[in-house]
């Protein structure tokens, strides 16, 4: 009958039996009804955990917990104290769940729940049958105001941190409003390599719903700005939050790429072999691709398995107006196709030696034909070897070497007055003009020495072409560093490169725990005893350090 009462949320019938004429009765007959469970259909529920289940209003709750203290009062006679020790908002249904963990699971009704934690804290501590605290079931299902009560008001134990199968209060944190939700991560952020049974910690790689929502995304910049270890977890996975995160506006965008742990991070590659300009473009994430597009130190031509690179995939945006603002806005032309350069590359220093080298071949070439193979007749002042072909193929060379040189100089002065993209463009198709301009300077050279060599010293000419030939060959990058690659000792690199990676890693724990916001005190009394000695140790690596 109450439970009928309280499901359909009727105080009255609860008052007049409260006010009848036989306290005694009324005593015995109350306190059946409030502790009687329902059947095992309905879970074993009392009173209670109906009005809970079905109702967000609490004057139902309270009328029969009021009920129950003024009978509790008679039944001790009159005394102040009662004299139960298991009241009925501690009953547990089948799964364990008292009142106050229904009221959260069901209908997130916080102000009935901070109704049972002040009216009896232990609640705090009781936990259903998958080892679920209210703590934890309030992150689960954000109730905000119930997680700043428990944290600001009761003692939080490890057990109500975590529940059987190893989940943590982390696993959940993304769901938290960012206040309350970097409040738990200062405090418990030690538990973050904490695994559960499926072997997942509570990393940015486990947080991709947090990254990909733009409202909670807080979470990982708070993991980013108190883990102490990101960047090798992003390097032994292949991933980083980089690749996932979306903001709400460019400026947080920018604070992140300025934080010391993402600045290297912003050209990884994940698992795909995509940076994240590129995961930015596909998701078409204006704020992080215009924030990624304006660092100097993020690269633009890196190409994904698929051949594409961040030009490419922008020049496809580009078709919408606010995309091609954003272009017109950064100067930036992603319809160019560049092949040797990329807009995050200083121009200037590039400028400068390509100004040095054509000078050079101008010059060379340009001596080359007044000083003629095999000379010129005296009497009439006419080359010797005009009429050989070998002659007439170095003029020619020489003459292509000498103007494409010259073309090399004017497009690099004119570069000087261009605008930004026209700019990168003189200087890109310049390099490739250059190369072209040492191909025919290499082959008036070959060309030249074979006119005047005699035909019983042909071999000489042929090693001359072979030696001559393999500048040319390696101009090609790809092979070049194909070469390269072999010459050099590849193990020894990545040896080194390891090694490089450790030895920041463990700068960068040095310098979290130093400007740590969360004082070492606040932290060990958070901190179960199997964790406390371990970071002790680290304290005292730290402090040698330092010495």
């Amino acid at each position: 009958m109450l439970h009928q009462w309280a499901e359909l949320n009727q105080v009255w019938p609860i008052d007049f039996l409260l006010r009848g004429e036989f306290p005694a009765a009324r005593t015995k007959v109350f306190t059946d009804l409030i502790t009687m469970k329902a059947t095992e259909e309905n879970l074993f529920d009392t009173p209670l955990h109906t009005a809970a289940r079905t109702h967000k209003n609490v004057e139902i709750t309270k009328s029969i917990i009021n009920g129950y203290k003024l009978e509790q009062e008679m039944k001790a006679g009159n005394m102040d104290e009662s004299t139960d020790y298991f009241p009925p908002w501690r009953i547990g249904n089948i799964y364990k769940h008292t009142p106050l963990l229904v009221a959260i699971y069901e209908q997130q009704n916080e102000e009935l729940a901070l109704y049972y934690i002040n009216l009896d804290s232990t609640l705090c501590h009781m936990f259903s049958d998958s080892a679920e605290s209210p703590l934890f079931a309030a992150v689960g299902d954000c109730c905000e105001n119930v997680v700043e009560e428990i944290l600001n008001n009761q003692e939080v134990t490890f057990n109500m941190l975590r529940k059987t199968k190893g989940n943590t209060i982390l696993h959940s944190l993304w769901k938290m409003p960012e206040n309350t939700g970097t409040k738990l991560f200062e405090r418990y952020w030690w538990m973050t390599k904490m695994h559960d049974s499926e072997g997942k910690a509570a990393e940015p790689f486990d947080w991709l719903k947090a990254c990909e929502n733009e409202e909670t995304s807080w979470a990982v910049l708070a993991f980013i700005d108190s883990c102490p270890n990101l960047r090798k977890n992003c390097l032994e996975e292949n991933d980083t939050p980089l690749h996932h995160i979306k903001l709400q506006n460019y400026q947080d965008c920018v604070d992140l790429l300025n934080l010391p742990f993402v600045a290297e991070l912003k050209n990884t590659r994940d698992s795909n072999g995509a940076t994240p300009l590129h995961r930015a473009l596909e998701r078409n994430d204006i704020y992080l691709a215009t924030a990624l597009l304006r660092d100097e130190g993020v690269e633009r031509n890196i190409k994904d398995p698929e051949g594409n690179t961040a030009m490419s995939l922008l020049a496809e945006l580009c078709q919408d107006r606010d995309w091609e603002y954003m272009c017109y806005d950064l100067n930036i032309n992603p319809h160019l196709r560049l092949l040797f350069i990329h807009y995050d590359m200083k121009l200037d220093p590039i400028r400068s030696a390509l100004f040095i080298v054509a000078a050079l071949l101008a010059t060379i070439t340009f001596a080359a034909g007044f000083t003629l193979p095999g000379g010129v007749d005296e009497e009439d002042n006419m080359a010797n070897k005009a009429t050989k072909a070998s002659f007439i193929v170095f003029l020619l060379a020489d003459a292509y070497a000498l103007c494409s040189s010259m073309l090399v100089l004017f497009g690099l002065i004119w570069s000087m007055a261009s605008n930004r993209a026209m700019e990168y463009l003189l200087v890109d198709r310049s390099i490739f003009i250059l190369i072209t301009s040492l191909y025919g300077t290499t082959l008036a050279f070959m060309t030249g020495i074979y006119t005047v060599l005699p035909n019983k010293s042909l071999w000489v000419a042929i090693i001359v072409f072979i030696i001559c030939s393999l500048p040319v060959i390696f101009v090609i990058r790809t092979l070049l560093d194909y070469v390269l690659s072999k010459l050099v000792p590849a193990a020894a690199n990545h040896f080194q490169a390891n090694r490089i990676r450790y030895l920041d890693s463990q700068a960068d724990q040095v310098r979290t725990l130093e400007e740590g916001k969360t004082s070492l005190s606040r932290m060990y009394s958070t901190i179960p005893p199997q964790y406390t000695t371990s970071l002790a140790q680290r304290k005292g690596c730290n402090s040698c350090k330092k010495g």
